[in-house]
């Protein structure tokens, strides 16, 4: 091999070895994937990590969306999803498209102690707050989430000064930099916090409408583009909605023409 070969070699793999290792996708639950006959939310990340609901609390309701997409609703009263393989690690990016009562006060995502706890209220206010579950609180958002209209949310957390920074309807909604401190307790439910903890393996209940999550493995993530994704899954473009706009009026012009 020439000198010249040998060189380019050695640059593309010292590129490949230095390059930074992308966010992997670890859970997509959307609700179109829930069958509620069987129980069972199908993961679509490619990772066939499936969540089982437990209780009769869970049902798929359709035309909730902006688009008239399904939602799962979580009545917050007794029903939860359990993982079938627990989510670890010290850096997340977690996305909702969801909808919460106006009275709930559950969480998103969570598990057993130390897990990290992605909720929509606290206490008196429905923002976005993270925790290590019955340790300490990590970051608290600004804005309530509206209770009558879908909200896309996401945070992204690191184990550093990077601390942890939300956002809500693709804004920045506020954080902080207090290292979140997760390490080895995983992600074990959806729409519970801290399942077998304290004696009661299914609190803390999240009650409303969900129609995707994600959850990546890292801080990485480009959340605008995945904000943009997902909302184009739920929403519909204006150039849609000036086309069935068009259409209405047509059909009301038809109509009245009909009359005359």
């Amino acid at each position: 091999m020439s000198f010249r070969k040998t060189l380019v070699l050695t640059a593309v793999v010292f590129a490949l070895l230095s390059a930074p290792a992308s966010a992997e996708l670890m859970l997509q639950l959307k609700a179109a994937d829930y069958n509620p006959t069987t129980g069972v939310w199908t993961d679509s990340s490619g990772k066939d990590n499936n969540a089982t609901v437990y209780g009769a609390g869970a049902s798929l309701v359709a035309g909730m969306t902006p688009n008239g997409s399904s939602a799962v609703y979580l009545s917050g009263s007794g029903s939860d999803f359990g993982l079938a393989t627990g989510i670890s690690g010290s850096n997340f990016t977690m996305f909702a498209y969801l909808m919460p009562d106006a009275s709930s006060s559950g969480y998103i995502v969570g598990g057993g102690l130390g897990s990290p706890g992605y909720t929509v209220s606290e206490p008196s206010s429905q923002v976005q707050r993270l925790v290590r579950a019955g340790q300490l609180g990590v970051g608290m958002s600004d804005t309530p989430l509206s209770p009558t209209a879908f909200n896309m949310i996401d945070v992204r957390t690191q184990n550093s000064a990077a601390g942890t920074q939300f956002r809500l309807n693709q804004s920045d909604d506020g954080g902080s930099s207090t290292p979140n401190g997760f390490s080895s307790s995983p992600i074990t439910r959806i729409g519970s916090l801290n399942a077998g903890w304290a004696g009661n393996p299914h609190n803390y209940l999240f009650a409303g409408y969900i129609a995707e999550i994600r959850i990546y493995n890292d801080a990485t993530v480009d959340r605008v583009a995945v904000e943009s994704e997902m909302l184009a899954t739920y929403v519909p473009e204006p150039s849609m909605l000036a086309l069935l706009a068009t259409g209405l009026i047509g059909l009301l012009c038809y109509a009245w023409r009909k009359r005359r």
